[in-house]
This record gives structure tokens, sequence and C-alpha cells, in this order.
């Protein structure tokens, strides 16, 4: 199995308007570019390397955090998950020499340092976004897609279905178009936004996504102060446009000087994750904070920096009662750090039980790290779960689906001895290879293993 884990990685989002990564080569003053907003939290998230040290991680659009998370209302106080029903203690013998090196979990502590992330955080979504954006196309799209050979004509009922959908995708298109020869922002961003959700529910209308980075740029240009977020996203992403940062962060710049909180989280993000500015991540992030902070991001991101002391003197109970709030309001990557401080006793009373109870939290939210933790303590039947090698396989196989390459690395080598699972070099070497493709070593890892 493989040590309990918990560094931080970078928050990932998937929606145009929220706060969570990347754009294209430097534009002008953003009075003339494209977007999409800073990250938080949700598709899968970068592998982190396996501590025995929790990480504060990074942002959300994230933002972060993946596909975006809707801007809730307030959420209500997150109802503690109860642990996960025992699965059959099947008593299984002892784990391979191997394996038992790699399941040793350890509590998880907040490390020193997050590891420098490559790109902005994501930042969560603005609300608009947030609505349209469920997913996001998974490859940045072509400015000029190739040309595709025309479809065959079908009487069948999905072809007919299918035929209607382009059809209503194309007549949303024009719409934005004509509105952008026009001069109302409030109406070209709500189109564009409209055409955004109708290309991320599966619509297949890739090819429109330079005409949304468009229409969101002209939103913007007009005075739309979250239109400046969601080209900055687009910029960040590479949706419709060429992947340019800087261009991206002048697009959030205009945002934030228009007043959008989100702006100025994905400024904050963008100064802790890249710039390791920290006196100007606390500056973008208390703008941020005027926004009430509904999903928890910048609360959360406010916390990572006072358990480090960073822009802010150092302040574990600080953070401790920052990460509270922000998990409350639903934000998983402050659901783990709870279980982090709570789990060693920092910032708060050392308390095991009402650790797991975060952890539990923050697993039923899909965060990688949680699910990774889970799967180490069954596979060494610590923090009060029983020994369970198949309910470990089962957690690690989540966190792998969630993008946590060391999870995968863990899951072929019980594959390969077939602890808790069929044994399978043929399942193996798929993890393996899953887990490479993930940005994780797997020779160096299976070389300590022995």
């Amino acid at each position: 199995m493989a040590k309990a884990q918990s560094t931080k990685s970078t928050k990932k989002t998937t929606t145009p308007s929220a706060t969570k990564k990347a754009a294209p080569k430097k534009a002008a003053a953003p009075a003339t570019k494209k977007s999409s907003a800073p990250v938080k939290k949700a598709a899968p998230v970068k592998a982190a390397k396996a501590p025995a040290k929790a990480a504060p991680a990074k942002a959300p659009a994230k933002a972060a955090k993946a596909a975006p998370a809707k801007a809730p209302a307030k959420a209500a106080k997150a109802a503690p998950a109860k642990a996960p029903a025992k699965a059959a203690k099947a008593a299984p013998a002892k784990p391979t020499k191997a394996l038992a090196k790699a399941a040793k979990a350890a509590p998880a502590k907040p490390t020193k340092a997050p590891a420098k992330a490559a790109k902005a955080a994501p930042a969560k979504p603005t609300k608009a976004l947030a609505k349209a954006a469920k997913a996001a196309p998974a490859k940045p799209v072509a400015k000029k897609p190739a040309a595709k050979a025309p479809a065959k004509k079908t009487t069948s009922k999905g072809g007919k279905a299918a035929a209607v959908v382009k059809s209503a995708l194309g007549a949303v298109a024009n719409e934005v178009r004509a509105l952008i020869a026009g001069t109302v922002a409030d109406e070209i961003h709500q189109k564009a936004v409209e055409l955004f959700s109708s290309i991320t529910a599966g619509t297949k209308g890739e090819a429109h996504l330079g005409l949304v980075a468009v229409a969101f740029r002209r939103a913007g240009e007009l005075g739309h102060a979250e239109a400046w977020v969601d080209f900055g996203r687009c910029l960040d992403h590479g949706w419709g446009v060429e992947l340019d940062h800087d261009a991206a962060i002048a697009a959030y710049t205009q945002a934030a000087k228009l007043g959008s909180d989100q702006g100025a989280y994905a400024l904050a993000m963008n100064a802790y994750w890249n710039d390791e500015d920290f006196t100007a991540a606390q500056k973008w992030a208390k703008q941020a904070l005027k926004g009430d902070d509904p999903v928890g991001a910048v609360r959360y991101l406010l916390g990572l920096m006072a358990f480090h002391g960073r822009g802010t003197k150092k302040d574990a109970a600080k953070s401790h009662a920052l990460h509270e709030q922000a998990a409350q309001a639903g934000d998983a990557d402050a659901m783990f750090e709870l279980f982090a401080l709570a789990s060693t006793g920092q910032g708060t009373k050392k308390d095991e039980p009402r650790a797991v109870v975060w952890l539990m939290e923050a697993a039923k939210r899909n965060h990688p790290r949680a699910l990774y933790n889970l799967g180490a303590f069954h596979a060494m039947g610590t923090f009060g779960f029983a020994q369970d090698y198949e309910a470990s396989a089962r957690f690690y196989e989540a966190a792998s689906e969630c993008g946590h390459g060391r999870a995968s690395a863990t899951l072929g080598t019980m594959y390969l001895g077939g602890q808790g699972v069929k044994k399978s070099e043929k399942k193996a070497k798929e993890f393996f290879s899953r887990a490479e493709a993930q940005g994780f070593d797997v020779r160096e890892f299976l070389e300590q293993l022995g």
C-alpha cells in the first residue's frame, strides 16, 4: 500500500468563470483580449507525492479545485459522513514484504511548503458560469478545428435528436454573434455562458469555443467584470484561444479593478502558487473575501497562509478557524486540512475521531488525498478502521480515478501480489501505466519497495 498521503495538490477548474488555471501568449491590455474564471477543485487532481505530511493544497477553481463546483448559497454545515460500512473482515494473509512497505499509513500532517504549481490554481467559477459549466472540454480546442466529413443522413431517433441539438446550438451561436455587434454587456455575457453550457453538456460544439472567448472579451471591454474573469479562464485553459497565462492575469486584473471578487481570487491564487508573493496573495484574498466567499475557497487559501505564516503571522489556531469556515461552506480541501490538523493536534485539540469525520467528508466529495489515506488506513488497520484489503483497494481505485498517481501505483502492487484483489499482471501494468500518465515515478516507487 502506501503512506498516508496529504500533500496539497493544485486546484483545477473546468469552467470559464471559475477561479482554479492556464492561458494564450501575452495579450495586449485585456481591453483587447478573450475568457473563463479563475479556478478550485474538481476533475482529476494532479497526483501528489506520498508524504507522511499533509499539505494545504492549491486552489480552487483548483477554484478549484475539476468540474467547476456550483457556487452554492451558503452551504449548510457538512454533515459528518459515517465511517464506511465495514467490509467483510477477511483477515487476509500478511501482505507481501513489498506491499507491507508500501502501506504504512501514517497520520497526515500539514507540510511546510506547498509544491510549486506550474499554473495558477483554478478558482471557483462565477455563479453564472458555475451553473453553465458542469464539464469543461477535456482538451484545448484549436482555433480552427480540422474539417470533418459531412455526417451521413440518418433516420434513426438518435440521428434526429443529434440534428435537433446541433440546430439549437447553431441558433445560440448566431445569437451570440448578433449580440457581439451590439453594446449590451450583460446580454453578451449571459448568452455566451449559455453557449458554453451547451458545449460542456456534451453537444460536441467545441468549434464554438472561440466564439465564446470572443464574446467574453467583448463583454469585458464593455465593462462587465465577470466577463473578464471568464475570458481569463479561457486564456488559462486554452478554450477557443491559445494558452496565455500572462494575458489571463491581465484579464483577472481588469476584473478585479471593476470590483470582481472572482478576479481578485484568481490573482490571489496566482500570487500564492506561482509567484510566491505572499504579501500580494494576502492583499487579493482579502479583497476577494468582500464577495462573501460562498464556496469557502478564499478562506481556505487564507487558512493556508495563516498556518504557514505567509504574508501574515503564523497562527495555527486561526488557520483551523478559517479552514472550519471554508469546510462548512463545502470546500473539500479545507475538510482535508481539518483532518490533518485534528489528527495531529495543531491549532486545535487532538481528536482522531473528529479528524476521521472530516476525512470522510472530504472523501465523499472525491478528494483524491482523502481517498488515498482511507485506502492506506484500511490496509494497515489504523485510525479506527479494521484491516480490510478489499476496502483498501476500493479506496485506492477511487483515488486513482481522481488522478492520484501514488494510489494508482499502489493498486498496481496489490494486483501483482493479489492483495485485496484478484492477482493480475495485466491489471498491474494498467495501473502502473496510469500512474506514470498521472506524473508519478513508478520505477522509483517500486525500487523503494524493494
